[in-house]
């Protein structure tokens, strides 16, 4: 429902939808996700509405993302929600607002999931060296197959910080004997 007003939003032609009532359904779309396998936070949903929804919630998806929210005080209620799943094979937080403050907590999570995300999306958000340097870090970045880290602001000091993770990487593979 929410992917079909989203053309009608950008147009400004919502016809007798108003913009509150289809934020307010956004929210309500947020509720009901639980055991989906995929979690798509729907565009201009509340950081609040996102709290108040996975609260005490256990997500079990393949696919958790969220794009174009600048909501980094959400960040622990999502963390704490995907903490104990097992699927989560993709982790998109692309645009989210996410700076070196929020890339500990985001490395410390992803560090202790028993299966991390073989795709991490954190395309968008101001991490900058030392939010890089954070998530190399914790190790975080260190079994994911594909990670976008584009506009992130990173310079060539956290580029030298990523390929640690990439020699080790490498190594790994061609010690196995690609």
């Amino acid at each position: 429902e929410v992917a079909a007003h989203l053309p009608r939003l950008r147009t400004g032609s919502l016809g007798e939808v108003s913009f509150r009532t289809f934020v307010e359904e956004a929210n309500k779309t947020l509720a009901a996700a639980s055991r989906a396998d995929k979690v798509l936070l729907p565009f201009c949903v509340d950081a609040k509405a996102i709290v108040q929804c996975l609260e005490g919630r256990s997500l079990r998806c393949t696919e958790f993302v969220a794009r174009h929210m600048d909501l980094p005080e959400a960040l622990p209620a999502v963390l704490r929600s995907l903490q104990e799943n097992f699927n989560l094979e993709h982790l998109a937080l692309e645009h989210f607002g996410l700076t070196h403050i929020q890339a500990e907590a985001l490395g410390s999570f992803l560090s202790e999931l028993q299966f991390a995300p073989a795709l991490l999306e954190l395309t968008g958000n101001p991490l900058c060296d030392d939010g890089i340097e954070k998530l190399v870090h914790s190790r975080a970045l260190h079994r994911a197959q594909l990670i976008s880290l584009g506009g992130t602001r990173m310079t060539m000091r956290g580029l030298a910080s990523l390929a640690s993770v990439l020699r080790r990487r490498c190594g790994e593979t061609f010690g196995r004997g690609l």
